[in-house]
């Protein structure tokens, strides 16, 4: 099968971007990412998938990048007060250039001694496509820290948010799939000889090589990495794109939150490149994505994750804050630089 197509309907509560991104797939043709512009319009259109979800108020999101995701919370929320946390300098100077209006702060979210000084201040904290970058690198107890760090920064009621990758529910089932274009068939070559996370066990089918068998789990991996290049794919190489599936995923964030909304989906972004390059044959496309809403609602703080390499740090001042320790983590790709 194909992916199935997904259609965003038009709603006056939609922001500038969103009806950006709408518009350019609509009039997508079959080079759907030819430019960068194209690749970003596109990725609005998935991230605003978490705007609805979002109390407005004092907003925070944690893994920022470049300000991608603060593009849409300012077209949609004006009136609300946003900060972006990054832990790359060189992001942290294109997101202030592009919002100079916004406060934007250098830390690791892995060690953020400093995170009591905005305790309960924050009506929504966003992270976006960060877990799976800390999960599988760093290990749960690192992805612990960071929901503990939202906790913190969240007003009694408040929300957190959290949109990143999904692992099939049956990810041992297996598919066969049709690699339908050259591009894709020398990424696959590709990805089976330097994914670093585990061996992808396939078989062709016939001999041309252009019919695969492999495992849902392995497939999915494959179909959200192979837009990547340069140093994005490298990066890709050794992260997994859906660590958990969902009910994981529930009892996970279900540590420390009470989740209210959950949800799988297909990236609407990709269906076009999808559509394009792939076609299963047998079985069907794995969800790519899930995306979770939930609420802070126990008014005891739950103890802190074990951080085994805390290190002191200096409050800085200003829009751009600055730790001591902020080189020591995941990096992150920008959103909108890489698919998805």
């Amino acid at each position: 099968t194909a992916p199935p197509a997904e259609k965003t309907p038009a709603s006056p509560e939609k922001s500038q971007s969103e009806t950006n991104a709408g518009a350019v797939l609509d009039s997508a043709g079959s080079d759907v990412f030819s430019d960068f512009g194209r690749r970003m319009a596109f990725g609005n259109l998935d991230r605003a998938k978490m705007l609805d979800l979002v109390l407005p108020g004092k907003i925070i999101e944690l893994g920022c990048g470049t300000g991608n995701v603060i593009d849409l919370l300012k077209e949609r929320f004006p009136d609300s007060e946003l900060v972006g946390i990054d832990q790359d300098p060189d992001y942290l100077v294109q997101a202030r250039q592009r919002h100079p209006d916004v406060t934007f702060y250098q830390r690791d979210l892995m060690r953020w001694t400093y995170v009591a000084d905005f305790h309960g201040e924050f009506t929504t904290v966003i992270v976006s496509n960060v877990l799976h970058e800390i999960d599988v690198p760093y290990g749960r107890e690192a992805s612990d820290r960071l929901l503990w760090t939202a906790w913190a920064l969240l007003q009694d009621g408040g929300v957190l948010i959290v949109r990143d990758g999904v692992k099939p529910r049956q990810g041992d089932q297996e598919l066969a799939v049709v690699l339908k274009t050259p591009y894709v068939q020398d990424k696959f070559a590709r990805f089976v000889n330097e994914f670093r996370q585990r061996k992808i066990r396939f078989s062709y089918v016939d001999e041309a090589q252009t019919t695969v068998r492999l495992s849902a789990y392995d497939f999915h991996d494959f179909m959200n990495k192979y837009t990547h290049e340069g140093a994005n794919w490298e990066r890709e190489m050794d992260e997994v794109f859906g660590q958990m599936d969902a009910e994981e995923y529930r009892g996970f964030v279900g540590k420390f939150f009470a989740v209210t909304d959950l949800k799988t989906y297909l990236a609407s972004h990709m269906l076009p490149l999808w559509g394009r390059d792939l076609q299963v044959v047998s079985g069907e496309f794995p969800k790519s994505h899930i995306l979770i809403r939930a609420m802070k609602v126990s008014r005891e703080q739950p103890a802190a994750p074990a951080d085994k390499e805390e290190t002191a740090q200096v409050k800085g001042t200003g829009k751009m804050v600055s730790d001591t320790n902020s080189g020591a983590a995941a990096r992150p790709s920008p959103e909108g630089e890489g698919v998805p």
